[in-house]
C-alpha cells in the first residue's frame, strides 16, 4: 500500500491530502477532538500507516455515516431513602376519583348530620322542660314549708294555691331563659305580640280553637273516668279547694292561680321559647314536639291525652297569627271554664253544671265549624305549615329528638311519677 493510497484512506497519512468530508474515523468524535494519540506531532510523524489501518479498521468506516445512540445517556447518582438510585422517585399521586362520595354517601352523611342537630335541640329542650318540673317541685315544697305554721288558718288553701302558682311561674320564666340562651335565641323573636295576619282572620282561628279545646276537654275526660278499668284511679278532675268557704277571695285566688297566671308562664315556655326554638327545623315538627312536652308536664294520666291535643291548638294558634296573645287569651278562658266549674259544682244542682258544660260544647262547636270553613275558603295557606329543605322527615326528625338524653331523662322521670301517683294499691 503506499502514501497515496494512504492518503486518500487516512487523511493525515500523506502531506496536502485531507479526509474525505462526511467521513468520521471510529477514533474521532463529531465535536471535532482528536484522539490523544494525535496531541504531539511527534507521534504523528512515527505513526505506522499499517498499525493506524489496524486500529482504525476497514476503509468502509469511513463512508458510514454516524448512527445515533441507541442506548439513553447515563442519568446522574441521586439518593434517595440513602439509596443510590439512577432516577428519582416517581411521585405517588392519590386517586381523587376514588375519594368523591357516591350521592348515595353524601346523602347520609347529610341525613346523619341533621340527626345530630336535631338531637342536640331535643337535649336541650329535654333539660329545660326537667329543669321546669324539678324546679316547680322544690319551690313549692318550700312555700308550704314556710305555710307550715299558719296550717289551721281557715284561707290556707288560698295561700297555699298563690305560693304554688307563684313557685310556677318563676320556674317557667327561669327554665324558659334558660333554654333561650342554650339554644342562641333572641327574645324579640319568640315572644311576640305583633300579628302577622289579619284581625278577622285571627279572631277566627280564635273561635276554631276556642271550639275545638272543649272537644279535647271532654274526649280526655271520657278517657279519665275510665282509668279504673286498668286498675288507675281517676284523680285527674277532681275539683280543688272542696272544702274550702267560696267567698270573693276564694274567687280571686281561684282565677288569678288557675286561669291567669299559668296562661302567662305556660305560653312563654312552651309556645314562646320551646317553640320558638324548635320552629326553624319546621312549624309542623315545632308544634307536635312542644305540644307532647307540654302534655307530659302535667303529670296525670287523665290530663296527658287534653293537654297534648289542646298544645297543638295552642301552638297552631300561635303560628298562623304570629303573637302570643290569641294563644294567652284562649289559655286562659280554657283554665277558667275548670274554675267556673268548680264554684258551681259548690254552689249549684250537679244537672245544672252539666246541662251548662252540654250547652257550651255545642254551641262553640258550632262556631269553630263555621269559623273552619270561612278560613279554609278564604285563607289558602291557613293549614299550610313552612317546612325548611331538609333531608330528613318529620318523622325521623321526631325520633331524634326524643332520642335525645335530655328527652330520655325528662320522659322517664315523668312517667314514673304519673304512674307511682296513680296506680291504686
Amino acid at each position: 500500500m503506499n502514501n497515496q493510497n494512504f492518503g486518500l484512506y487516512g487523511g493525515e497519512g500523506a502531506q496536502g491530502s485531507a479526509p474525505v468530508q462526511g467521513a468520521v474515523p471510529t477514533g474521532q468524535t463529531q465535536t471535532g477532538q482528536r484522539p490523544p494519540q494525535w496531541n504531539s506531532q511527534s507521534q504523528q510523524n512515527s505513526f505506522n500507516p499499517q498499525q493506524r489501518y489496524n486500529t482504525i479498521g476497514s476503509p468502509q468506516d469511513y463512508f458510514i455515516p454516524p448512527q445515533p445512540d441507541v442506548y439513553a445517556p447515563p442519568q446522574p447518582q441521586i439518593k434517595y431513602n440513602n439509596y443510590a438510585t439512577c432516577a428519582p422517585p416517581q411521585p405517588q399521586y392519590n386517586n381523587f376519583a376514588a375519594n368523591i362520595p357516591s350521592p348515595e354517601l353524601k346523602l347520609l352523611i347529610q341525613k346523619n348530620k341533621e340527626q345530630r342537630i336535631v338531637r342536640k335541640l331535643g337535649n336541650r329542650a329535654g333539660w329545660a322542660a326537667f329543669t321546669v318540673h324539678m324546679a316547680m317541685s322544690i319551690l313549692v315544697v318550700a312555700l308550704v314549708m314556710m305555710l307550715l305554721p299558719s296550717q289551721t288558718s281557715p284561707q290556707y288553701e288560698n295561700v297555699a294555691a298563690l305560693t304554688n302558682s307563684i313557685g310556677a311561674m318563676l320556674a317557667m320564666f327561669c327554665s324558659g331563659f334558660m333554654l333561650l340562651g342554650l339554644t342562641h335565641t333572641r327574645l324579640r323573636d319568640v315572644v311576640t305580640f305583633k300579628r302577622t295576619k289579619s284581625l278577622k282572620r285571627c279572631t277566627a282561628a280564635f273561635f276554631v280553637g276556642l271550639g275545638a279545646i272543649p272537644v279535647c276537654n271532654l274526649l280526655a275526660q271520657l278517657v279519665a273516668n275510665n282509668l279504673t278499668l286498668i286498675g288507675i284511679e281517676n284523680k285527674s278532675y277532681q275539683m280543688s279547694g272542696l272544702n274550702t268557704e267560696v267567698d270573693f277571695f276564694y274567687i280571686c285566688v281561684q282565677i288569678l292561680c288557675t286561669a291567669i297566671v299559668p296562661a302567662i308562664s305556660e305560653e312563654f315556655f312552651f309556645r314562646g321559647a320551646l317553640l320558638g326554638a324548635m320552629k326553624p327545623y319546621g312549624q309542623g315538627f315545632a308544634i307536635v314536639m312542644s305540644s307532647v312536652i307540654f302534655g307530659l308536664i302535667h303529670g296525670n294520666l287523665g290530663q296527658i291525652p287534653f293537654a297534648i291535643a289542646g298544645g297543638m291548638f295552642f301552638a297552631f294558634l300561635t303560628v298562623y297569627s304570629g303573637s302570643l296573645i290569641p294563644s294567652i287569651i284562649l289559655h286562659c278562658i280554657n283554665n277558667l271554664l275548670s274554675v267556673v266549674l268548680d264554684i258551681m259544682l259548690k254552689v249549684c244542682d250537679e244537672n245544672v253544671v252539666y246541662a251548662v258544660m252540654i250547652a257550651y260544647y255545642i254551641i262553640f262547636t258550632i262556631v269553630a265549624v263555621v269559623a273552619f270553613a270561612m278560613l279554609s275558603k278564604r285563607d289558602k295557606s291557613f293549614m299550610k305549615l313552612e317546612r325548611p329543605e331538609s333531608k330528613i322527615t318529620d318523622g325521623e326528625k321526631s325520633l331524634a329528638f326524643i332520642a335525645s338524653p335530655g328527652m330520655i331523662v325528662f320522659i322517664f322521670v315523668m312517667m314514673l311519677e304519673t304512674i307511682s301517683s296513680y296506680i291504686m294499691v
